[in-house]
């Protein structure tokens, strides 16, 4: 079973998105900050992660720099994804 993880701080959204993914097959965990989603990145070693830009414990960008720094996660595809409307993003 391919396992995901979500890194998503609007709790409704993150929930949605694992219900989906497990009635797709898909193992499914949620960190809802950068410190939680490193630590379980690590210890899980997802297939994909769904990385939110805007966080609460530092943004998506930081996330991949320590993500990048692990050899458990340094070959784990990442989207990015967020709710915001700023074109910059």
């Amino acid at each position: 079973m391919k396992k995901i993880l979500i890194v998503e701080d609007d709790s409704k959204l993150a929930l949605s998105l694992s219900v989906r993914l497990k009635a797709c097959g898909y193992a499914t965990w949620i960190a809802a900050d950068g410190i939680i989603a490193i630590t379980t990145a690590v210890r899980v070693k997802p297939d994909l992660i769904l990385l939110d830009i805007m966080l609460p414990a530092g943004n998506g960008f930081a996330v991949i720099e320590q993500l990048n720094q692990f050899e458990e996660t340094r070959e784990t595809p990442i989207i990015l994804t967020t709710a915001s409307r700023d074109p910059e993003l």
